[in-house]
Parts: C-alpha cells; structure tokens; sequence
C-alpha cells in the first residue's frame, strides 16, 4: 500500500498516518482534510471474500460498526480491500477498560443490558457474531459502545457463506468447539462470559482443549457430554469452562436479576440460556 495518498470509493482522499493495534477493528490510521478540519479513521483489511462487509451492510444500529468508505490498494501485485472506520484516539475497548480493575454489580449491569441491545438486532436479521467479547466491544469518547469485528460471523439465514471461525479463549461458547452449531444464544453465552471477566477485572484462561477433547471421545456427542457433565461443577472448571453455580457464588452480592441472568447465560445447554431479548427485559430499570 502506498503512503503517498489514499483514495476511497467515496472520491474522498486519505493519507497513512500510521500503524496500530487494535484487534478487529483495524490496524492502520488514515486521515483526512475537509474544510480544513482534518478526521482520523481505521483501515481494516478484508479476509476471504469480503464477508464482513456484508454482514456490515446488512446491519443497521447505532451500537454496531459502521464503515464510512471503502479503499482497493495493490498489495503485492494483488488488489486488497478494506473497510473505512471513523476512529477517536479515545476510543477505548471493555478489555483495556478492565485491566485488573473488577467493575462493580451496578455497572456490569449497565454494561450487558446495552451491549444486548443491539444483538437483538443482528439476531433479528439472522446474524450471529461468535465472537463477543471485551477487545470487541468499543468505548467511544462520547460513552457509545460499539460492536466490531464481524469476521467470524455466521449468517443463519443462508444469505453469506463464511468459512472462518473464531474462537476466543474465556468466551467463546462451548458448542462453538464442540459440535459447530452457531445460534443466538451462542452471542448469549459470550455475553454471559463478558460480564463474569468484568466483575472479576480480567478475562479467565478458558477451556483447556485436550482435556476437552478426551471427554468428548469418551461421551461420543456433545448432548451426551451435556448430560453427564453439565451440571458437575468440578469436572467443568477442571475443562476450563465457568458454571452457573461459580457465578452465583461470585456474584452473591449482586442484585439478584443480575446473578440470575448471567449464571443462565453461561449454561453448557444452549436451551438453558436466554436471549438477547430476555437480558434485556431481565436487566431493565
């Protein structure tokens, strides 16, 4: 990609201002001069066929990302293509928020019924994230959150074919691994995860995979696994996997709807747990 100069479906022009790291939501600053102003956005590179962009399109919520341009560079002697993010140097991820720094009962509460808000709409429209968690879910200056990276995305509806997976330690849900089977509680799950890390102040490890792997041999399905071990505490943490009964006891403080909502969220039965609807209706005011 060339430094001299940027120029984007839009006809607007950008320059590369510099390199950061920034997980899903872009890894390059741009920046623009309008009228003098001059804005800052993020680059992000397109994997595959462009999938991401499509579920982007197909989403509209002011708690989704949502890219303003589109920019095709030559890479290589290829043609790449990327997603054009607004970007403040204040913006800020849940997992750099969190830093050892546990939130309180009041505030996660906060925090999980706003970000279920605007799964109720990707779930509506037949996407699933699968990767819901702190890194994904941005801060804005203005106290906005914003959900971004959609790489691993599943579309139920058939529309968008998307080979990739994602697979986040501490929150991915376990039938992700398991058996493959995406739903919406599988965001639930992760969301259930995400407000456990932030009453804790740090993500947990996660599922320890070749223990994993030789349960799953010896039940011979994920149903059956369910079954004898879903509800043995000991043998699940031993997995790496958080359970209800854990949540209980660490949020035994907290107001009751809130314990009771995330303990049902991190169930290994995708049955058991609720929606997104439900977070909301359970963590409303």
């Amino acid at each position: 990609m060339s430094e001299a100069g940027l120029t984007g479906e839009s006809g607007r022009e950008y320059k590369l201002a510099y390199f950061l790291d920034l997980e899903g939501y872009g890894d390059r600053l741009i920046v623009t001069t309008e009228k003098g102003k001059k804005s800052t956005y993020l680059l992000k590179k397109l994997r595959d066929e462009g999938q991401e962009l499509d579920f982007l399109s197909r989403l509209n919520h002011p708690g989704i990302a949502k890219y303003t341009d589109e920019i095709f560079a030559k890479e290589g002697g290829k043609l790449a293509r990327y997603m054009v993010f607004p970007f403040d140097a204040d913006d800020v991820s849940l997992d750099a928020e969190m830093d050892n720094s546990p939130k309180k009962p009041e505030e996660v509460s906060n925090l999980i019924y706003r970000i279920a808000e605007p799964l109720v709409h990707m779930h509506d429209e037949g996407i699933v994230h699968t990767d819901i968690k702190g890194g994904n879910i941005v801060r804005k200056k203005n106290g906005d959150l914003i959900i971004i990276d959609f790489e691993g995305a599943q579309d139920l509806k058939g529309k968008i074919q998307n080979p990739r997976r994602t697979y986040s330690p501490g929150y991915f849900a376990p039938e992700l691994y398991m058996r493959g089977g995406v739903t919406p509680k599988t965001d639930t799950y992760s969301l259930g995860m995400l407000g456990f890390n932030l009453k804790r102040g740090r993500p947990i490890k996660g599922v320890k995979r070749k223990l994993l792997d030789q349960q799953l041999k010896v039940a011979g399905s994920f149903d059956r696994f369910a079954k004898l071990c879903g509800r043995n505490e000991r043998a699940m943490r031993q997995l790496g996997f958080v359970t209800p009964t854990k949540v209980k006891r660490d949020f035994e403080k907290a107001p009751k709807r809130l314990r009771e909502i995330i303990a049902s969220c991190v169930e290994l039965d995708p049955h058991n747990r609720p929606t997104a609807i439900d977070i909301r209706r359970a963590l409303k005011r």
